[in-house]
């Protein structure tokens, strides 16, 4: 499905994921997002390692254990 974004918008998803995000992002309709914030995920090298198959333009990424911290996914250049 084709939707026309208004100008000027910019959103954003905050889920807490439970773990194992590289197998649950395709939930999402990615086509409409901006930035993603992510707890319980995965650190982006670990998820990349595992074959996570998002493209992102940026990141950041904090917790203690790399497998279970919170991130933000930026998806678009804005």
């Amino acid at each position: 499905m084709f939707r026309v974004r208004e100008k000027n918008t910019f959103k954003i998803v905050s889920w807490n994921c439970n773990r194992a995000f590289r197998n649950k992002y395709q939930e999402l309709d990615m086509d409409s997002l901006d930035l993603l914030i992510i707890q319980e995920c995965e650190s982006p090298e670990v998820m990349d390692k595992k074959g996570f198959g998002l493209e992102y333009n940026d990141y950041l990424w904090i917790g203690k254990d790399e497998n279970k911290g919170l991130a933000a996914i930026s998806l678009n250049e804005t």
